[in-house]
């Protein structure tokens, strides 16, 4: 039998383990996977050389087309993910708009700029997304994000309107009656708006106090108690605290399956913005804590308790995101940033050179869980049968961040200065290269949008 590629000579990380191996693509599917010394027909070879190949990564969480249009984000975004390993992307429908309105301006986009796969979940902040949450499921669409942190003034400043624990509740219900998955951002934001006014300043090390870990630690026990009642999974994004582990313990130990995911910035710097050219630029919400929070998370991940990766990215230029400089206003400095290449590369250079995680730790959380959690039936392993999405990775190649080296056309990077070891070379999606020696080599609109189907 003739494939249609193999990659050979590399070193095969699972979630797992670690062994030399070769890989054998038919028809976009692995199609064998065997030891380094058998010899496969193909009409293609990929020699990884004694690198290492992994299982493309999937980011969960991320935001297209919020401060950027979407025909600009999309090829942008997904060429940023193909460079740093990530052949598989969610994005958030956050859309005010009914679904029935806003669907096509979602979905079509793919077609024509998209390089890597994409899915996505729906917001649900209101009576009319809650009366969609049928047809969502029909579309595809089997997880729901429950946007906690922006009830009242904080989703008024960008525009959307914020899950309240009556949203929350009837969500839920939802979810259980068609077997679909709730995400949500845990940060009860009721309770901060008075330090806006108690806590003044013009520095990151404010954001904290404003919105503190108590926030999000209220939203995390609340939606934890309705998963259990209406006996469903639930996943909580973005991470940001030590004791948010231990406020999943109980549910865990109750049967109650509690997912928790983190991203690269909870754990690489800190709320001063240590390391940062620009900290100011490190606005987010939730905020980024204090050092001993950092070393809980990367614990969390070496041990399991959190099981995902995802990036929270949003592209903006540096222009929008900075506003006039201030921290709080209406003109103020945007939350968020795009850092969507990064996750694999900050993961291996501040995780496994500096003995926090192994390879296959990092493999379970950026693909195999995430894989797993989201239905992804064809994603997240390099086992038969599987899409053959692939990243191969020089765990020594070094680069020193700048908007220039990076592949997302955002005219400034949160990490600017920083040298970053452990980069991918080359990544597969299906099969097809779509990243290779630094460039981005694949076709956009080759991404497709995978549609999933809830597990009742």
């Amino acid at each position: 039998m003739q494939f249609d590629l193999v990659v050979k000579n590399g070193k095969i990380v699972t979630h797992t383990g670690i062994f030399d191996g070769t890989i054998a693509v038919k028809d976009g599917k692995i199609a064998a996977v065997v030891g380094p010394t058998v010899e496969l027909d193909a009409g293609k070879v990929i020699d990884a050389k004694g690198l290492y190949v992994m299982p493309g990564c999937i980011d969960p969480h991320s935001h297209l087309s919020i401060y950027q249009p979407m025909k600009e984000d999309m090829p942008a975004v997904t060429g940023a993910c193909a460079a740093g390993g990530t052949t598989t992307l969610a994005s958030f429908i956050m859309d005010t708009r009914p679904l029935a309105q806003s669907w096509h301006d979602w979905r079509d986009p793919i077609d024509v700029g998209a390089y890597i796969d994409i899915f996505f979940h729906l917001c649900i902040m209101d009576e009319i997304h809650l009366s969609e949450m049928e047809k969502a499921v029909e579309n595809g669409i089997a997880s729901f994000k429950f946007m906690m942190g922006y009830v009242g003034k904080a989703g008024r400043q960008i525009n959307i309107t914020g899950a309240t624990s009556e949203i929350c509740a009837a969500g839920f219900s939802n979810c259980a009656k068609w077997g679909a998955k709730p995400l949500c951002h845990a940060e009860h934001v009721e309770i901060c708006y008075p330090f806006e006014d108690q806590f003044k300043g013009e520095t990151i090390e404010v954001l904290q106090k404003i919105r503190p870990r108590q926030a999000e630690h209220i939203d995390i026990f609340q939606c934890c108690c309705l998963a259990e009642m209406n006996n469903l999974p639930v996943y909580f994004v973005h991470q940001t605290t030590k004791e948010s582990i231990g406020i999943v313990a109980p549910f865990r130990a109750r049967g109650v399956d509690v997912h928790l995911e983190t991203c690269p910035h909870y754990l690489v710097t800190d709320h001063h913005g240590t390391g940062l050219k620009e900290p100011k630029l490190l606005k987010i919400s939730p905020p980024v804590r204090e050092p001993e929070d950092a070393v809980a998370l990367w614990k969390g991940l070496e041990e399991g308790t959190i099981q995902h990766m995802g990036t929270d990215s949003c592209r903006n230029m540096h222009e929008q995101k900075i506003g006039d400089g201030k921290m709080w206003g209406d003109t103020s400095i945007l939350l968020d940033w795009c850092a969507i290449e990064l996750m694999l590369p900050l993961l291996i250079s501040e995780g496994y050179h500096k003995g926090k995680l192994t390879l296959p730790q990092i493999v379970k959380a950026t693909s195999y869980e995430n894989a797993k959690f989201f239905d992804l039936t064809q994603k997240g392993a390099i086992e038969l049968g599987k899409d053959a999405d692939l990243v191969i990775v020089d765990v020594n190649k070094k680069k020193h961040i700048t908007p220039e080296v990076m592949h997302d056309n955002q005219d400034w990077n949160l990490y600017e200065g920083w040298d970053v070891t452990g980069w991918p070379v080359t990544t597969l999606v299906r099969g097809e290269v779509v990243f290779d020696d630094d460039k981005v080599v694949g076709k956009p609109g080759y991404g497709k949008y995978i549609p999933r189907k809830p597990k009742k």
